[in-house]
């Protein structure tokens, strides 16, 4: 008998984001209570684009998020990330979704390397029943900065460096 994978209780994503973007009365903590959220989570989910061993996160254009410019599409659990390769059509060969699961230990650091090749940001939850957020790459170290010093993240280098 294998043991079965842990089960995580994760945060309400849709209500954090609108709370934090949504709202008329959102205020600075709403937006940290939401990315530190995002920060704690054990790993991050990516449409996975090309195959194996060439695989790497999808990034796509969208006018209507941040400069219109190239983003790392992500999110916080795999049943958004389905819904949304259904939505967008981009089941694999086989019909089936295929994606990445990332640990955030050191994953800043890999997705820095993105902006070196043009994309400028990171956008989460992107299927049309959440509302989706969005951070520039340049500003993922600075949010991290930030909810290290307020405590809303402990105070491990692990967070932003391979």
């Amino acid at each position: 008998m294998t043991a079965a994978a842990p089960v995580i209780d994760l945060p309400d994503f849709d209500s954090l984001c609108s709370a934090a973007f949504f709202s008329d009365t959102a205020t600075i903590d709403d937006k940290n209570r939401l990315w530190a959220a995002v920060l704690l989570l054990p790993e991050w989910h990516f449409i996975a684009q090309a195959d194996f061993p060439d695989v790497r996160p999808f990034i796509a254009k969208n006018k209507s998020v941040g400069n219109g410019g190239y983003m790392l599409v992500a999110f916080t659990d795999t049943q958004k990330l389905s819904a949304s390769v259904h939505e967008l059509g981009l089941l694999d060969a086989d019909g089936k979704v295929s994606f990445l699961s990332m640990p955030t230990d050191g994953l800043l650091a890999t997705i820095a390397r993105y902006a070196e090749l043009g994309v400028e940001g990171i956008h989460f939850n992107s299927d049309s029943k959440s509302s989706g957020f969005f951070a520039p790459l340049d500003q993922l170290p600075i949010i991290v900065a930030h909810l290290v010093r307020i405590g809303l993240l402990p105070n491990d280098s692990h967070r932003t460096t391979s």
